[in-house]
């Protein structure tokens, strides 16, 4: 027997907000890669959050909504998840 857990799921949060920014990215025609330069991020950083893996930072959060030119609705709305 051992005393690992197994690895959670995602925060359900997590993948909401990952997915919003995926959707903003694809809809703005950009790539990740563009993205993840733009608002100084490794790629690899935003792949994980974009697939629900990791939260971002609030700042992180905060620059991405700006480049992804996020309404203020869609910026209060995952900016509240967040919190």
């Amino acid at each position: 027997m051992n005393n690992f857990s197994p690895t959670p799921e995602p925060e359900a949060a997590w993948t909401a907000i990952g997915s919003r920014l995926r959707q903003l990215r694809k809809t703005g025609g950009w790539t990740a890669l563009s993205v993840a330069a733009d608002v100084h991020l490794h790629y690899s950083r935003l792949s994980r959050i974009e697939r629900g893996r990791m939260l971002p930072r609030k700042s992180e959060l905060v620059a991405l909504l700006d480049r992804l030119e996020a309404d203020s609705k869609t910026s209060k709305d995952l900016l509240d998840l967040f919190e």
